[in-house]
């Protein structure tokens, strides 16, 4: 493989090597599929996405910065983890649904969404 190549692509699976040449690629691949979400509570775009790549049985995770680009709305600044209206989703890292809190984590909650129905 060149450097060109190496640098160019998207993603390697960590376990069976295979490669995604661009996020498209790796998004519509129905053979990686979004797991869930290990939130990074100080600087969340540094969370995780979780993928579980169906063809070798691997879970690996891509910084949601890499899909940062996909939300177009508002980001907030303050983290609302501990207000009464938190549903806490950012805590569980099988909980893929979409919050209604403005909080500094809504926008990642927003990408899981559009990742979990990119392409439908």
């Amino acid at each position: 493989m060149s450097e060109t190549s190496r640098t160019s692509s998207f993603r390697k699976c960590p376990k069976c090597g295979e490669i995604w040449e661009s996020r498209e690629a790796f998004l519509r691949d129905p053979s990686a599929r979004l797991a869930g979400y290990q939130a990074h509570f100080e600087q969340p775009e540094l969370g995780l996405l979780l993928f579980h790549h169906l063809s070798c049985r691997t879970t690996f995770g891509i910084q949601a910065r890499d899909f940062a680009d996909l939300y177009e709305g508002p980001v907030y600044r303050e983290s609302m983890l501990e207000s009464d209206g938190c549903g806490q989703f950012c805590t569980h890292h099988d909980e893929l649904g979409q919050c209604t809190v403005k909080c500094k984590h809504a926008w990642v909650r927003e990408v899981l969404h559009i990742v979990d129905h990119y392409g439908c």
